[in-house]
């Protein structure tokens, strides 16, 4: 007999994937540890998911791949074949080097969208719950330490020490508060609803020090989306209450607290950040009116070519930066096939869960799709979609189960239509 069982083995296996993908790749901690070390190390860890995807692949070849359970898989593969297909364009249209290693960039992360994908839908999905608890503490705790220690993690991405709104290892502000979102969202299918609660404060008070206002306004939106399901205990009502009442202190606490960092620059707009949704002058904001502005032009550039794309990102030429909308980004490179693969994403988060108003995952896709461009460039979303796309197998005690019930039933039918044919002599 050996040593160690296969279920052992496969049990094991499954927790060393579950906790790497969430803890690791979540977190953007290789690509963190690049930066922070100036090191190039990222590259083979992110191999590493391709590997084992392949190994698990190749191991568990005899079970069968489900369609139902595997349409985030064909989807990860079209958005690949469609990549490819683009890249082939733009040899043949004779592209610049730079587009093309932007492109082939983009290629890589559709390879490790479909290989994260594997990773969930051959691993056992009860494993993952633990390192979530963990992972939606860790994120906002990477914010809050940033913010009180700027020395201590800023350096990796080359930010002053100065900078109020601070990002983690995401690099970016607006990323970090998608993450803290997400991260709650993913805990909150089986979270008891006090520690939900918990969770869900600590979460939103580190996306409160990103200073991301689509941050912000989604995890408000979540909150009244898990109180309406019932996930939160009534006693939550008092949370917004508490806040109404306190905002205006809670400002000037914030503020103390730039101060007491030695953290002058950029307080004002972190200000205006926080007060953003009920300062009467936000409309008179040159961030949003300049994203309207983007956006327009965005959609002006893209019909031009509708139906395959101009191949590569769009970056608005007056104001240097990309269009903050991934629907108009995916429009803009692909045409309508981009359109279609947005489209297909949301239909899939759609027949996941219904009603509609419980929809967590969908809610996440469609809101944070508004405010960024490049949610198919950032890894936690394509974990994030694979553990809410693909449910968990059917164990074979569910089966039987299942099995001996359609028998019961065949039983009674068939007894049931005994006694209708042979007619009562008695």
């Amino acid at each position: 007999m050996p040593l160690v069982s296969y279920t052992t083995v496969g049990t094991l296996t499954s927790l060393v994937v579950s906790s790497a993908l969430l803890l690791v790749y979540f977190t953007n901690l290789p690509l963190w540890l690049d930066r922070y070390n100036d090191t190039s190390h990222a590259p083979n860890a992110y191999l590493l998911v391709l590997v084992a995807a392949l190994a698990v692949a190749m191991i568990k070849f005899r079970r069968v791949i489900v369609l139902k359970r595997a349409a985030y898989l064909i989807w990860c593969c079209a958005f690949v074949a469609l990549l490819v297909i683009t890249l082939i364009r733009m040899y043949f249209f004779q592209y610049s080097p730079e587009q093309i290693n932007e492109l082939t960039d983009q290629l890589q992360r559709g390879l490790l969208a479909l290989s994260f994908g594997m990773l969930v839908y051959f691993t056992q999905r009860s494993h993952y719950q633990p390192a979530l608890y963990i992972l939606a503490i860790v994120a906002p705790a990477i914010i809050l330490i940033e913010f009180f220690n700027p020395d201590l993690l800023s350096e990796a991405y080359k930010n002053s020490a100065e900078k109020v709104r601070v990002s983690g290892f995401w690099g970016n502000e607006n990323a970090a508060g998608e993450v803290i979102a997400l991260c709650v969202v993913l805990v909150s299918r089986n979270a008891r609803k006090l520690v939900l609660m918990i969770l869900y404060c600590v979460a939103f008070v580190g996306i409160v020090f990103t200073g991301s206002r689509a941050g912000m306004a989604g995890i408000t939106i979540i909150g009244i989306m898990l109180l309406a399901q019932r996930k939160l205990p009534i006693v939550f009502l008092a949370a917004p209450v508490f806040l109404a009442i306190s905002f205006s202190s809670a400002v000037v606490f914030v503020e103390d607290l730039v101060e007491a960092s030695g953290r002058d620059a950029g307080s004002e707009e972190f200000i205006d950040r926080l007060t953003y949704f009920f300062n009467e002058d936000r409309e008179e904001d040159y961030s949003e009116e300049s994203r309207s502005e983007i956006v327009v032009s965005g959609l002006r550039e893209a019909v031009q070519r509708p139906l395959v794309g101009h191949a590569i990102p769009y970056i608005d030429e007056t104001h240097e930066v990309g269009s903050h909308n991934l629907l108009v980004n995916l429009f803009y490179q692909f045409g309508l096939m981009g359109v279609a693969l947005w489209v297909w994403l949301g239909v899939l988060l759609y027949r996941r869960r219904k009603p509609i108003f419980t929809n967590l995952e969908l809610f996440c896709f469609l809101w944070f799709t508004l405010f960024s461009h490049n949610i198919l460039d950032y890894n936690w979303w394509y974990i994030f979609l694979a553990l809410s796309l693909i449910p968990e197998p059917e164990r074979k005690a569910t089966k039987v189960r299942k099995k001996r019930k359609r028998r019961r039933k065949k039983r009674t039918s068939s007894s049931t239509d005994m006694n209708q044919v042979i007619p009562n002599t008695t």
